[in-house]
């Protein structure tokens, strides 16, 4: 069984990169990130997906703000699981295997994919849409 920790943090974070891939998910409210430079305003169900060496930062956030931050290594992953026709899964797969182009990052505005009927394209991300949707 895989060891893990729970953790409560508060925002801001002074800007950082890892040597693991990084998904964010705004669960409840907003909050500021910025990736590589660039600023990305993230609301109430978007997703990000940093790759490795990807220098970021969140701002501060609101007291009722929740994000929900994975981090996951590359050696995680399980090549059966994950299919080309994917966009989500085509980066997985790029950034377990071909390092030289670390240092993308997507975000996904999942809740007005949904709304649209365009979420059928990243099949992964429905998925992710079904357990972390918030509960009212």
């Amino acid at each position: 069984m895989a060891d893990h920790d729970s953790q409560i943090v508060v925002a801001p974070f002074d800007s950082h990169k890892h040597d693991y891939l990084e998904i964010s998910y705004a669960y409840f409210g907003s909050f500021t990130q910025v990736i590589n430079g660039q600023i990305v305003e993230m609301k109430e169900g978007d997703l990000t997906i940093l790759d490795t060496d990807v220098i970021h930062t969140i701002n501060k956030v609101g007291e009722e703000t929740i994000i929900i931050n994975i981090l996951l290594r590359k050696n995680y992953f399980i090549l059966s699981r994950l299919t080309e026709n994917d966009l989500i899964s085509e980066f997985v797969i790029d950034a377990i295997y071909k390092p030289s182009i670390n240092g993308r990052f997507f975000t996904f505005h999942l809740m007005e994919m949904e709304k649209s009927g365009t979420i059928s394209v990243l099949p992964c991300a429905n998925i992710l849409i079904q357990i972390l949707r918030p509960l009212k």
